[in-house]
């Protein structure tokens, strides 16, 4: 039986870090390397719009302070916090980013996403495996060592196979072979220098789909495509068009992002003969290509979920009062 180890799609700030809020939120950091690009930008510039100053921090340039004082987060010599912050580093930076992230939790600093969720969803094989037990349906995919290496490719379908990185982004460290022969020599060499790696069954598409999901809502869709390669993301040089949000995509983009546990998620597909399939589900989605794609306001949709509980929080207790 399928489950939900997180919160329910049906109340989205049940179970968030952004869910009950006692404060309005007046100050946010925004945990990234890039500063000036225009994922970065963007979101800065929606938050500002609705009166909240979001201050890039970059993780290298903080220190981690545990003792028996609490925790502290120090920069330039001078603590560090907020009422929110938010973490964009890539997958280079997970180790140290999510301790970063799991300080300023342990201070009392509201996370979107949270570290655990970042954690799984970083992690692209646990990330499958938490979703194939919430019954997302995902592409069959293996993870072994070099004993079983033959066999296990054996129960693969089709004679093609694609082999990842457990952490990548943009497309970075995933590999096509056409036969399973060249897949278990390339697997046999990595496998010896101790490198994990998982392999799925290679699905024909018809098309690849990335949806942005903000606080339990699919804000924006785009079908991705490109010439000569079976990876589609922009960056890699795929072109983007809009994409009408049907209900059956809607419906299983929300249940990915919340079975991870994610706030905010780029929810990767494809549309195969057997239906949807979820790829994975990214915690730090890019913003620029999917709005200059689609046209959707997708940091401003960002900027109000991790506000809104605020404010509803804030009538609430005028109401009481």
């Amino acid at each position: 039986m399928s489950r939900l180890p997180t919160r329910d799609v049906a109340n989205p700030f049940a179970g968030s870090s952004c869910g009950s809020r006692a404060n309005r939120v007046r100050s946010a950091l925004l945990l990234t390397r890039k500063f000036t690009n225009r994922t970065s930008r963007r979101l800065i510039e929606e938050f500002a719009r609705r009166g909240v100053a979001m201050e890039p921090v970059d993780p290298f340039e903080c220190a981690l302070h545990v003792s028996a004082d609490g925790p502290r987060v120090v920069r330039a010599g001078r603590d560090v916090s907020a009422d929110l912050v938010m973490p964009r580093f890539g997958p280079g930076l997970t180790e140290f980013g999510l301790s970063l992230l799991r300080q300023f939790e342990r201070s009392g600093v509201r996370a979107l996403n949270d570290s655990l969720a970042i954690a799984r969803a970083r992690d692209k094989f646990r990330c499958l495996q938490i979703l194939a037990e919430c019954g997302v349906p995902v592409p069959m995919t293996l993870m072994t060592r070099e004993s079983e290496v033959k066999p296990a490719l054996e129960t693969l379908p089709g004679e093609g196979c694609v082999v990842k990185v457990l952490q990548g982004s943009q497309g970075t460290g995933v590999l096509r072979f056409h036969d399973r022969e060249r897949a278990a020599r390339f697997l046999l060499t990595t496998g010896r220098m101790k490198q994990n790696l998982l392999v799925q069954e290679f699905v024909d598409a018809k098309r690849d789909l990335r949806v942005v999901v903000a606080g339990g809502r699919c804000v924006a869709a785009m079908a991705r495509a490109t010439d000569g390669d079976f990876r589609a993301n922009l960056h890699l040089g795929g072109v983007g068009t809009p994409l009408a949000i049907s209900p059956s995509l809607d419906a299983l983009a929300r249940r990915a992002t919340v079975a991870v546990g994610l706030d905010v998620a780029g929810v990767d597909l494809i549309e195969s003969e057997r239906g949807l399939l979820v790829l994975e589900v990214n915690p730090s989605p890019g913003i620029e290509g999917i709005e200059a794609v689609t046209g959707s306001n997708v940091a401003g949709a960002v900027a109000d979920f991790a506000l809104a509980p605020a404010a509803a929080d804030d009538a609430s207790a005028n109401e009481r009062s």
